[in-house]
């Protein structure tokens, strides 16, 4: 309003206090105003920020109560020239006026103090609820990145263990060592692939969690995880693969069988008798280590004047063993 309340002491006193609460009622509106705009920023996309907003909204709501002073003091102010019959008759509608934008100024204020202080509370809660999402969301991430390294490395370990006990239980089918391969079939049925099946749980609940909660979470919160995400997901992918493998590898192993010697084959390609074919399956039954002696026993109890290791050379070449 421009200086239009003078002519008698009472008016200028009005025109003062109004002038001040005018001021003040404005600078606490806008602060209002601009503290509710800031909280009204979606939570979601930086949660920092939107607390930094709800602290400025609570400072512009401290502008209130002395906007409502200066207006209760301009109130005084204009009741006092009302009841001025010089400063009614100079200035009368003004003061009428002044009266009732005194009124609507503390109306407003105070309907924007209740929409703000609303949403100040509100916000608190949302807030609230929504660092509560943003930690269950850590807790979740964390537990599935240590069951990732924990699901990397026992699968390391099995598939190494399957790997060489395969080799080796291959190598003593090749020998036909019946119990060479047993030794090593023992070895891979020994690696429980549960332990890996459990640790594979231990991983995909909490992943499962923490992707069911990743878009209920502040834009920070998830880019900061991003890569503990992708670990988790990458370890997961290949521990399940990996399972499936090693799974399909340990059945393989103990699948294998030593073939049994065609003894009738054999003895005819050593030159003997029905007669020796007991003593020849004793023979090659031996451990290959056992097998050069056995045969040398067997030549001179048939009177042969081939050696065990020739006998051998001969069978293996014949592809009998």
């Amino acid at each position: 309003m421009s200086t239009v309340l003078a002519g008698t002491p009472e008016l200028e006193q009005m025109q003062y206090d109004y002038d001040v609460a005018a001021t003040a009622v404005e600078t606490a509106t806008n602060a209002i105003q601009a503290g509710i705009k800031a909280v009204q920023r979606r939570i979601k996309a930086d949660l920092a920020e939107a607390e930094a907003g709800n602290a400025g909204l609570d400072t512009a709501l401290d502008e209130v109560p002395d906007a409502i002073q200066k207006l209760a003091v301009a109130r005084g102010s204009a009741k006092v020239a009302a009841y001025h019959a010089p400063s009614v008759k100079l200035q009368g509608k003004a003061i009428v006026a002044a009266i009732k934008q005194i009124a609507t100024w503390e109306k407003g204020l105070l309907k924007l103090q209740t929409e703000a202080q609303a949403l100040d509370q509100g916000m608190t809660r949302a807030m609230d609820d929504q660092w509560k999402v943003v930690f269950a969301y850590h807790e979740q991430v964390n537990q599935a990145k240590a069951a990732a390294l924990e699901v990397s490395e026992l699968g390391s370990h099995m598939a190494a263990a399957l790997s060489a006990a395969h080799k080796q239980a291959q190598a003593r089918v090749a020998q036909r060592n019946a119990d060479g391969l047993a030794l090593y079939q023992a070895d891979a049925s020994s690696i429980k692939l549960k332990l890996l099946k459990d640790a594979l749980a231990r991983l995909v609940v909490p992943h499962d969690k923490a992707l069911a909660l990743q878009d209920d979470v502040t834009d920070k919160a998830r880019a900061g995880r991003a890569k503990d995400m992708q670990t988790a997901q990458a370890c997961r992918s290949a521990g399940e693969a990996r399972l499936t493998a090693l799974a399909t590898l340990q059945k393989s192993i103990l699948a294998l069988k030593v073939e049994p010697v065609d003894l009738a084959k054999a003895l005819k390609a050593l030159g003997l008798g029905a007669a020796h074919k007991l003593a020849l399956q004793k023979a090659l039954d031996k451990p290959p280590a056992q097998r050069e002696k056995a045969m040398d026993a067997l030549a001179a109890a048939a009177q042969l004047a081939t050696k065990g290791r020739a006998m051998l050379d001969l069978l293996t070449k014949a592809r009998l063993i």
